[in-house]
């Protein structure tokens, strides 16, 4: 039998990086399911976190450096076969480089909107980089004299089959879950003047707190939720609204065509809950409109879906469960995991 292939997952930690923190976590899991791989992950943000009460400093820089130093101490000691850094991880270029002389192929997942961030700095240290942009992989990584590039899609982790559909109750009619992003506020504002009986969860939006409407829609404060806080929240929601972020301050119909589509379309289908999802192409691509998801191009069209769908709760179970079956069978972090392992040659 082959020896099992090295994986290493570094992740940012909750604090830096929230989403890719996430992703990247994901990520792990899937490779976890896999045969023949050792799987491990380095979390940045729970070393920092144990670091800085070691050392009693706030120095972040000095933090970094001495994480970023044992981290390539225990990459001599393991002499893993990837290492899949994911954004806003804050390990510089220098201790890639490092690696990179060990013989140990490094690879970037950027899981950032490429319209936020310098990324050719960030991402030129790097033998491989993976990016779940298409349009960014299209029109920029492919000229920008990287190593090499390609796409992957985030995913979600397996969800366990034997708690899904099994209880109907259902506590909320419509739930949002995700950051304030100026885009989804103006969303979130228009559902809740248009008397829908929306709930919001996530992080930031304790600073809307001064405009009633998003107050008393607000839930647990505002607090960040784990992946099992987020699902039972799901399952317990008669619709989940999914937007996703847009760059500029336009409305949401302004990002449609983004082929670009984040983790809670998988994530949300995932738990059994239905969805309704803007119309944009990525989410096309891999769901059926109508049968798997619900789509909406502009705010008066998910108010017409939101207030048809409450009165059907059987469609909504039936749409509910081939949008899970799909992302079963396709969209799970290890389906992403094969195909990273494809992508560099390893399988």
């Amino acid at each position: 039998m082959k020896p099992a292939k090295k994986i290493v997952i570094v992740t940012p930690g909750v604090d830096r990086g929230g989403g890719a923190d996430a992703v990247g976590k994901g990520l792990y899991s899937g490779f976890c399911e896999l045969p023949n791989i050792e799987a491990t992950l380095f979390d940045f943000g729970a070393y920092i976190q144990s670091f800085d009460k070691l050392l009693k400093s706030s120095d972040d820089g000095l933090l970094i450096e001495i994480i970023s130093q044992h981290f390539i101490t225990k990459s001599v000691e393991n002499s893993p076969d990837v290492i899949i850094v994911l954004t806003l991880t804050p390990l510089s270029p220098y201790f890639i480089g490092l690696l990179r002389k060990l013989n140990i192929k490094v690879v970037h997942w950027f899981v950032e909107d490429y319209r936020r961030i310098n990324w050719l700095e960030l991402l030129q240290p790097y033998d491989h980089v993976l990016s779940y942009q298409k349009q960014f992989l299209r029109e920029d990584l492919v000229n920008s004299c990287l190593n090499s590039c390609s796409y992957l899609p985030v995913g979600c982790e397996y969800p366990e089959s034997s708690e899904v559909f099994q209880k109907d109750e259902k506590s909320f009619d419509i739930t949002y879950m995700g950051f304030p992003y100026q885009n989804r506020k103006r969303v979130i504002e228009y559902l809740l003047n248009n008397d829908i009986n929306l709930k919001i969860w996530g992080f930031g939006w304790k600073k809307y707190n001064k405009s009633p409407l998003i107050a008393n829609a607000l839930q647990e404060n505002g607090r960040w939720l784990t992946l099992p806080d987020t699902r039972a929240i799901y399952k317990k929601s008669r619709i989940v609204l999914n937007i996703h972020s847009a760059v500029m301050q336009q409305d949401a119909e302004v990002y449609m065509k983004d082929e670009m589509v984040n983790s809670n379309l998988f994530e949300i289908c995932a738990s059994g809950a239905f969805q309704i999802v803007e119309r944009r192409s990525g989410v096309l691509e891999y769901f059926e409109e109508d049968k798997e998801v619900v789509c909406y191009s502009s705010k008066e069209e998910l108010v017409e879906k939101i207030k048809h769908y409450l009165s059907r709760p059987d469609e909504c179970k039936n749409i509910a469960r081939a949008g899970y079956l799909k992302t079963l069978n396709n969209h799970r972090f290890s389906h992403r995991a094969q195909t990273i392992l494809y992508d560099l040659g390893l399988i």
